[in-house]
This record gives C-alpha cells, structure tokens and sequence, in this order.
C-alpha cells in the first residue's frame, strides 16, 4: 500500500509469485492447499480429549501417591507432604519450560503429528513409573525416586496441548480463534469433569492401582487414535525451514531463552504474553487447591474428585456455550471494543472468586461461588485468540510455545509459592486462606496489565495475516515473522497498511526513530 512504501516497506508479494530470493513459491499446489488436507476438528479433539481426561484422572489421585514415599510415621496431610508435592510439580514446571519451547518450534519444522506421537509415548511411560509400591514392592526411598523421573517424563510430555492449540490455529481462520478455543474449552471441561469424578468414584471402590490403570488406557488409546488418522495439519509447503548446521546458533534458536528474547523484541507480543503470564501465576493456586481442601475441610480425595469434576462443568459450560453469547451481547452493548470487556470482566471476576475464597470457613461455599470461576475462564482464550490471530501459519507452534512457555513459569513460580505459603498455614504462621488471598492480589495486577495491552494494541484493529504471506525466506529473522498493528496520529491522515511477514523492511513493532507509527483503519487487514 502507499503507507507501507512511504514507510520503507517493500511491494508485498503477490499470491502465486515468489518473492526475490526465496526459494518456495509463495503459492501452494493444489494438492498441498489445507482446504484439501484439513482433518475434520473431532480427529483432532478426540485424542487430545482421551489425553485430557488420563491427566485429569491423576489429579485426585497423585496427592494420595505421595504416601509412599514418606517415612513411616509422617502424617499424610502434614508440611512435609505439602513440601513433597511442591518439590515434585517444580521437578515438572521446569523441564515444561526447556521442553515445550523446543517442541512447539520442531513441529512447526517436522509437522505436528510426530511431535505430538512422540509426547504421548512419553506421558505412557510416566504412568508406569508411578505404580504404587503396593504391587511393586519398592521402598519408600525408591518409590521417591520413581515420582521424581515421572515428573520428569512428564515435564518432558506435556506438549500434547501446545501442539492441539498450534493444529488448531492451522486449520481455522483467525477471527474464529477466540470462540473455537472457548469450545475446545467445552471439550476440556467435558474431560476435567469425567475425569475427577471417575477418579473418586474408583478411590472409593478399587483404590489408587484402578485409577493409574484406567489413565494408561485411555492414553494408549490416544496413542493409538493419533497414530492411525489423518491428523496431521502443518503441510510441508507451510513448515519452516530447518536451519543447515547443527551449531551453537542452531542450539539457541531451539531454546526457550530464545523464544522469551522474541517476545521481548515484539511490543504486541510482550504486553499480552506479560497479562497471560500474570494470569497463569494467579491461577496455578488450583494445583494447592486438592491439598489445601483436604487439610481445611478434612475432605477425602472422592470428594476433592466430585469438586474438580464441578469446576469442569461449570468451565466447559461457561467456555463451550456461553462464550459466544456473551461476546456478542457485550458487542451490542460496548461496540468493537467487546473483547476487552470480556477480558476485564473475567480477569475482575476471578480477582473476586480468590478474595472470596480467602475468607470463607465452609467447604459447602467452595461450591456455590463456582459460577465466578466459569466467568472468569473467559479471559484465557480470549488473550490467547487475539495474539493468534495476528501470527503467520509458520509461527503458529512457536507462539503457542510461548503461550505454554508462560504458564510453565508460572507453575514454576506457583508451585514455589503457593505450596510454601499453605505450609506456613498449616503450621499457624499465617492464616488459612492466605494463599487465595495472594492469588486475588495477583490476579488483580493481571487486570491492570490486560487493560494496558488492549489499551496499546486495541484488539478491534488486530487483523489476520495474509495467506499468502505463510512462507517466509531463509534470510528473515524471526522478529520479522511477526506480524500485528500498532495505532496512532499521524498528522491527521488516515492510511492503511498490510504488514506481510514475507515483506523485508523494519520491523513494524521494532520502535525507534526510523520507524512511522501507522493509522490503520478498520478495514484494513494487517
């Protein structure tokens, strides 16, 4: 466009005619075009929902396996178990953080169906590991040992979600982005639901061995079901291109110090991922919720099971159905900037659901203010929506590495925290909610970065990428690859600009001297 040459910007590349210097055209042969190889969404929702609902079986379940690991005469429901378990979801978070960033970047390399295969094998074996010493025979000292390489294996694993939400982003159109990941939340909320309350219903009847059983076979069949469908949704005229050495260079780019430097360098990128990670910090209370139910309520791990099969109801509810309803009503109401009501709505909601939490002394509560808790599951994938949409097919693994890169630090944060924090409760140096408490205050600094983001980079102006702008050149950094608008005055004129990611020139979201900051009106697709 005349604003983007004015700016320095190159002639973006029309579809079908390859750029200078790249060696991929930017057009695809019709038996490559996705419209001819997109799987149907339940190949890809059923195995990520059989995934969903083994891990969600485990979470009733893993707190009563730490048993075994104690030395005789530790009461269950102590600080020593309460450090135990803190101990071993750090083990996790921080193999997620190196893992997740190098498996989101290979799939967008290798396609996402081998990564993903290669995680669910992983998630089969950790199961094994952690088969009560009961039929094993182990002593405490190594059945320790075998939940330290289970967390392991499972830090090493947890990927299946990041490489769902990149397939997805493969196979949708960007304005779509925010309802669909609100219904894959109802497909989520159907297996968290299931998931506990069958975990409470076999504690109660057969015991831990029925549980970890069950769990296997469903990510077998995962497995299996993966393995034997056409699900596979990055094409290989659409997959980045792997770097020719294996060096030092090669090494970073595969790291996670790596993708947070490319968050940092993009503005859009930076305020919105620092809004989910805040999100995420708040949120990683829930992993405290089963110990801190048991020790407060005296509640057994059937009825912790029945509570987190309530949460799933109401989540997927709230997320799958009235997600939608609520957008559009808010539209009518506020006009354009509709999704950043939803998201200051959500992110106030769950500030308040905490705070609550923190003060009441009756368990019977915990499930009449669930419905704040489906409110507030409207701000995740409304955030994680609005960033998508302004991403190039090639960068969608990558990014959704970031998303999960946030929620990994988080835990790892969380995990620290929060564990401590119920500890020093259980010991009387605090009181008992003060980990919810701590929970509100974050939240509500999650608010106030959400509000400056969508201050910034109104989602009303954010606009899909062009698809003929998925192929980038070898030479193109990734800091090009990134595309979004910026909005601004400049000199009362009214411009237009399509930002292509196979465009060379200055980064749009670089900054500096050199660099016009755009006036795009609604009808342009940035």
């Amino acid at each position: 466009s005349p604003a983007a040459g004015r700016a320095g910007a190159a002639t973006p590349v029309s579809a079908g005619v390859p750029a200078a210097g790249d060696t991929k055209m930017a057009s695809m042969d019709a038996k490559d075009d996705p419209s001819h190889a997109k799987p149907a969404l339940p190949l890809l929702l059923a195995p990520a929902a059989l995934y969903l609902f083994s891990v969600s079986l485990l979470f009733p379940v893993f707190p009563s396996l730490l048993k075994f690991a104690l030395p005789a005469g530790v009461p269950e429901r102590g600080a020593e178990t309460t450090a135990l378990y803190g101990l071993l979801q750090q083990i996790k978070a921080v193999l997620d953080l190196f893992t997740l960033p190098v498996l989101g970047r290979v799939s967008d390399y290798v396609g996402r169906k081998p990564v993903t295969l290669w995680c669910l094998v992983l998630a089969l074996l950790q199961l094994l590991l952690i088969t009560p010493p009961s039929r094993t025979g182990a002593a405490p000292e190594t059945y320790h040992a075998c939940l330290v390489a289970s967390r392991v294996l499972g830090g090493m694993s947890d990927g299946v979600l990041v490489l769902l939400f990149a397939s997805l982003t493969d196979v949708a159109d960007g304005a779509a982005l925010p309802v669909l990941f609100g219904r894959v939340g109802l497909v989520f909320g159907c297996a968290f639901t299931l998931g506990p309350l069958t975990a409470a219903l076999l504690l109660a009847r057969s015991g831990e061995v029925a549980v970890l059983l069950l769990s296997a076979c469903c990510t077998l069949l995962a497995l299996l079901l993966y393995a034997g469908t056409r699900t596979e949704t990055l094409l290989a005229a659409r997959r980045s291109r792997l770097p020719t050495s294996l060096t030092a260079q090669f090494l970073l780019y595969f790291s996670p110090v790596y993708q947070l430097q490319q968050v940092w360098a993009n503005p859009l990128l930076r305020e919105y991922l620092f809004a989910f990670l805040l999100h995420e910090v708040s949120t990683a209370v829930y992993l405290s919720w089963i110990l801190y139910l048991q020790w407060r309520f005296l509640w057994s791990a059937a009825r912790v099971g029945i509570f987190l099969s309530a949460i799933g109801v109401v989540v997927g509810v709230t997320q799958g159905l009235l997600l939608r309803p609520t957008s559009a009503a808010l539209q009518r109401w506020v006009g354009e900037t509709y999704e950043r009501a939803v998201v200051g709505t959500a992110l106030a909601a769950n500030a308040l659901h905490f705070a609550l939490l923190a003060f009441v002394s009756s368990g019977t509560a915990w499930f009449l203010l669930l419905p704040l808790s489906g409110l507030a599951s409207f701000a995740a994938p409304v955030l994680r929506g609005i960033v998508m949409r302004t991403q190039p097919v090639g960068r969608f693994g990558s990014v959704n590495a970031m998303f999960s890169t946030c929620a990994v630090l988080a835990r790892v944060f969380g995990s620290a925290v929060f564990p401590w924090i119920l500890a020093r409760s259980q010991e009387g140096a605090v009181f008992p909610g003060a980990l919810n408490l701590a929970a509100s205050a974050v939240m509500l600094c999650c608010l106030a970065a959400a509000v400056r983001a969508t201050a910034l980079f109104p989602p009303h102006l954010l606009r899909p990428p062009s698809r003929e702008s998925v192929v980038l050149s070898p030479s193109q950094s990734d800091g090009e690859e990134l595309v979004g608008v910026r909005t601004g005055v400049d000199g009362g004129e009214s411009s237009s600009a399509r930002e292509h990611a196979s465009s060379p020139g200055p980064d749009p979201f670089a900054g500096g001297a050199g660099v016009r900051r755009l006036r795009t009106d609604r009808t342009s697709p940035v």
